[in-house]
C-alpha cells in the first residue's frame, strides 16, 4: 500500500544567511560595477570618439551653442562667434535628419601629435521639399573627422581639417523649414 507523507516546511534556526559562494558573486558584481564607472568617467569620457559623439548630438538637435563650444580654436578664428557659425549649414541645416552615426577607425595625424582622425559613417534623411510623405529617402555618408586635445586636454573638433563630406553630398534643410529656426 501507498504511503501519505506530510511534507514538513524546515525551518532554520538562524535565519537567513549569505554562504560563501554567494558572498564571492556580490564582491565580484561590487567590484564590476566599480570597474565599469571608473571606465566610463575615466577612460570612455575621455575619448577622442566621445568627444566627437557630442558634437554629432548638438547638430542632431541643432545646439549651436554646443557645437560651438565642441569646436577648435583654429575653427574659432574662422568663425568668431556663435552667430557667425550658426550660418555654416552644419550648424543647423541637419538638425533632426541625422539618423545614425557610427565611428571606425582611430588614427594619429601626422602633422598633430595630439590630434586624431576617425573615419564616421552618417546616415541621414532626405528633405521633404516637393515630396510627398510616402517619398521619404535616406543617404549614407563616409566621412572623416579630425579631433584634438586643447590646451586644457579636453577633444576639440576640427572642421578646417576634416574631410566634411556631409555638407558636400546631403543637401541641408531648407531655411524656411521650421525645424531648423530654433
Amino acid at each position: 500500500m501507498a504511503r501519505i507523507i506530510k511534507y514538513r516546511p524546515i525551518k532554520d534556526r538562524d535565519g537567513m544567511r549569505i554562504g560563501g559562494p554567494e558572498a564571492i558573486v556580490f564582491v565580484m558584481l561590487i567590484v564590476g560595477a566599480f570597474l565599469g564607472v571608473k571606465y566610463y568617467f575615466q577612460t570612455y569620457r575621455k575619448a577622442p570618439a566621445y568627444a566627437l559623439g557630442q558634437f554629432f548630438s548638438a547638430v542632431k538637435t541643432g545646439n549651436v551653442d554646443a557645437q560651438y563650444a565642441l569646436l577648435d580654436a583654429d575653427d574659432k578664428q574662422f568663425f568668431p562667434d556663435k552667430q557667425s557659425y550658426s550660418k555654416a549649414p552644419l550648424a543647423h541645416g541637419y538638425s533632426a535628419r541625422i539618423e545614425n552615426v557610427a565611428f571606425g577607425n582611430e588614427t594619429k595625424a601626422a602633422q598633430h601629435g595630439d590630434a586624431v582622425t576617425i573615419d564616421a559613417v552618417i546616415s541621414v534623411r532626405g528633405t521633404a521639399k516637393g515630396k510627398e510623405l510616402y517619398q521619404q529617402s535616406s543617404q549614407t555618408v563616409q566621412d572623416s573627422y579630425t579631433v584634438r586635445k586643447d590646451s586644457n586636454g579636453d577633444w576639440k573638433v576640427v572642421l578646417s581639417k576634416s574631410k566634411l563630406e556631409l555638407p558636400k553630398k546631403v543637401e541641408p534643410s531648407p531655411e524656411g523649414d521650421s525645424i531648423t529656426n530654433n
